[in-house]
């Protein structure tokens, strides 16, 4: 894995393609913020890293609102959360498993 000297947020794996930027996508809870993958219902499992779409790159960072959605870490998008969700698939290429 390479490492950007200009932002340390991106990486690059040996064999891809394209460079990803690990914390474009932060999730809000409303009690805290945080990044990494998670379980949106009627969506799949996403991830806060993802794809660099296009050159040149500035990183930008999207909140997306979510709540959660019983005891076992499921989630879902508020209405806000949607639209900023939205926004990040159109600025980035956004990984849903």
């Amino acid at each position: 894995m390479l490492q950007s000297k200009v932002f340390s947020a991106v990486f690059k794996k040996k064999g891809e393609e394209k460079p990803q930027y690990i914390e474009a996508l932060i999730w809000n809870d409303g009690v805290c913020c945080f990044t990494g993958t998670i379980n949106l219902i009627k969506v799949g499992l996403v991830s806060s890293s993802v794809y660099i779409r296009k050159y040149p790159f500035w990183p930008k960072e999207f909140y997306i609102d979510i709540r959660p959605v019983g005891d076992n870490g499921d989630y879902e998008l508020t209405r806000k959360g949607i639209i900023t969700l939205e926004e990040a698939c159109e600025y980035y290429d956004v990984r849903v498993k």
